[in-house]
């Protein structure tokens, strides 16, 4: 009941275009680092500067940006277009909604204010030292710059954040929508770097080493772990260990290759190249998955379960919809074929989910009703289309089979995956494709004549949709 509670109001609040106030949106950043290691949380040292293009998401101009540091960390200037210096106050807070959390919360004023959809790049310089939050309530979010093992990221507030001093700004920054990064780490010592971004060039220099990280694909904030790394690699898929045995890891690495040899038999080989690192952590530090990226503690190594967050990340290799736009036409069967994986094939609670998120868009606009899915864009209902696709490709499933379908979308992934594709492409590719007597019929009725509007007034549930075409 609850993922049916949490489906309908995602689809439906998507669909009807209802969002918060957006905040900057990030469009790519470059973090340069130098880094330095000790014992004692105060003496580890970092100076940092963030380069980085926004973008006003907002219908209002922008005039200031609020920021965030690790209270260990000062802002020292912020430069915008020509290195001019812009006006920054910061000062300690208390953050909103936490109970012990204080961060440096920076105020920067634009000399011009920014105009929506306008773009501006910008240089936050700061230095300090990078401070345990884990006292705070951030359970596990312990790193400091520490010789054995240190973290650079968002949730230590160890770079820049963009957010204004309250718990669900911060939330939001942490989730931001993916964008294109670099890392130039300078660091004393041997250690190596592990993470979000991939490692594009290491070199040394007498006593330093200096790590030119780079994301592969769009990558929410960066996380990049420091220390003394071992990998195993097979494919996709790497594990790189720091206590752990190499029996250990390789049944990492083994559990991880079953489960996406379990999608890659599902649904055919991934859409794009990719790979993903499940990185060893010390004892005590937060598990978390982001892009590219599963970090893991001792547990998870003695005793691994590719648990449903796993999961999610390995099958991100084979999502279509890399840049998470609305409307896209693969969001229908790949929304399906991540919940068939993850619960077993059992789907009545996804069948009927999708048919509540998609019942009140057809009771709401009539004109929805008697639009063809593969004119959805050009019809102006790119909004709904997420909606009445998942919603499309259920029933579809429901009346072929789970053999018949997949075999269907692996030849479907298989045609378009790799080329310019669209829900018209869709719709030609299944009006061909689809044998199936009733199958063939649905297809042609929502895909290509408009007619869900018919089949939505005269059916009451998922299974009586299903019902019209059995």
């Amino acid at each position: 009941m609850r993922f049916t509670a949490v489906l309908i109001l995602t689809m439906f609040f998507s669909a009807t275009g209802f969002s918060a106030e957006p905040e900057p949106e990030l469009n790519n950043s470059t973090l340069i680092a130098k880094l330095h290691f000790d014992r004692s949380a105060r003496k580890g040292q970092m100076v940092g500067a963030l380069q980085i293009r926004i973008r006003n998401a907002s219908t209002k101009p922008l005039t200031s940006l609020s920021l965030l540091l690790n209270p260990g960390l000062q802002f020292v200037r912020v430069e915008g277009s020509g290195r001019k210096q812009l006006e920054v106050t910061s000062d300690i807070k208390a953050i909103e909604g936490s109970n012990l959390l204080e961060l440096n919360a920076a105020t920067v004023q634009f000399t011009n204010p920014l105009a929506p959809s306008k773009q501006r790049e910008i240089v936050i310089h700061f230095r300090g030292y990078i401070e345990d939050l884990s006292w705070t309530g951030l359970d596990g979010i312990k790193e400091t710059l520490h010789p054995d093992f240190a973290m650079i990221r968002a949730q230590s507030f160890a770079y820049p954040i963009f957010a204004t001093p309250d718990m669900a700004s911060i939330q939001r920054a942490w989730n931001s929508k993916p964008y294109q990064q670099i890392v130039f780490l300078e660091m004393p010592g041997g250690n190596t770097v592990r993470g979000s971004l991939a490692v594009a060039e290491k070199t040394i220099a007498g006593s330093k080493t200096n790590y030119e990280l780079k994301s592969a694909r769009l990558t929410k904030p960066a996380v990049v772990a420091i220390g003394n790394y071992a990998d195993l690699t097979d494919g996709m898929i790497s594990v790189s260990r720091l206590n752990a045995t190499e029996a250990e890891a390789r049944a990492v690495l083994d559990a991880a290759n079953a489960y996406s040899g379990k999608v890659r038999g599902l649904i055919g080989a991934p859409g794009k190249t990719g790979s993903i690192s499940i990185i060893e952590v010390p004892d005590g530090y937060r598990d978390m998955v982001t892009t590219g990226a599963i970090f893991r503690g001792p547990s998870f190594f003695a005793n691994p379960e590719i648990s449903a967050d796993i999961q999610a990340e390995i099958f991100e290799l084979w999502r279509l919809n890399t840049r998470n736009q609305a409307g896209h036409w693969s969001t229908g069967f790949d929304t399906l074929t991540k919940e068939f994986l993850s619960n077993g094939g059992t789907m009545q609670g996804y069948n009927d989910a999708a048919f509540l998120a998609a019942q009140p868009l057809f009771a709401l606009n009539k004109n929805l009703g008697k639009a063809a899915l593969a004119d959805y864009a050009v019809d102006g209902y790119t909004g709904q289309s997420d909606t009445v696709s998942t919603l499309a490709f259920a029933v579809l499933y429901n009346v072929l089979g789970d053999e018949a379908f997949f075999a269907l979308l692996r030849n479907l992934r298989s045609e378009l995956a790799n080329n310019y594709a669209d829900m018209e492409a869709v719709a030609e590719f299944l009006s061909g494709a689809v044998k199936h007597k009733k199958a063939r019929k649905f297809v042609k009725n929502w895909f290509a004549k408009g007619r869900a509007g018919k089949d939505m007034a005269k059916a009451k549930s998922f299974d009586a949709l299903v019902t019209l075409y059995k």
